[in-house]
């Protein structure tokens, strides 16, 4: 869906069906997203509400206790990033390509709207973050992509 092709009245449509979705403590915040002049902004602003968020780490994680890890964010990391509410799904993937002395995984998460990842990076991230870097510090390093779905089938 682009702004070209959607209506005033369907783009207030998206936005009265998102907003139910979306913790009213966290839209006050956003809210002067939707106080400008233009209709086009404006519309801008509310497909801020409802384009899934594609949030990716990857992390290349030393090869000595790369298994250990892998476990760890199996049964106890990501378990506690999806009881956040904030996510629907997520996937683990392997990165196929040789890495000097660790293994490269991609952990991909799936938000619903901005907004939504917005409230995981404010309340949830920085204590999970740092749950990860005391057990394994000095052991990976990571970097944070964040991606705007734009089409699935």
């Amino acid at each position: 869906m682009s702004l070209s092709s959607i209506s005033f009245l369907e783009a207030l449509t998206i936005l009265e069906e998102k907003l139910v979705k979306v913790d009213w403590q966290y839209l006050e915040k956003y809210l002067e997203l939707f106080f400008y002049p233009s209709q086009s902004n404006y519309l801008k602003r509310i497909l801020y509400f409802s384009t899934m968020i594609l949030y990716n780490v990857t992390i290349n994680i030393d090869s000595t206790i790369h298994q250990e890890w892998l476990t760890w964010m199996k049964e106890i990391h990501i378990p506690e990033v999806m009881e956040t509410g904030c996510f629907t799904e997520n996937k683990v993937c392997r990165i196929l390509a040789e890495e000097e002395g660790g293994m490269s995984y991609s952990i991909q998460y799936f938000a619903p709207d901005m907004a939504t990842y917005i409230k995981y990076q404010t309340d949830f991230a920085p204590s999970l973050q740092l749950e990860h870097t005391k057990r394994y510090g000095g052991k990976f390093g990571a970097f944070r992509t964040l991606l705007e779905v734009i089409h699935t089938t």
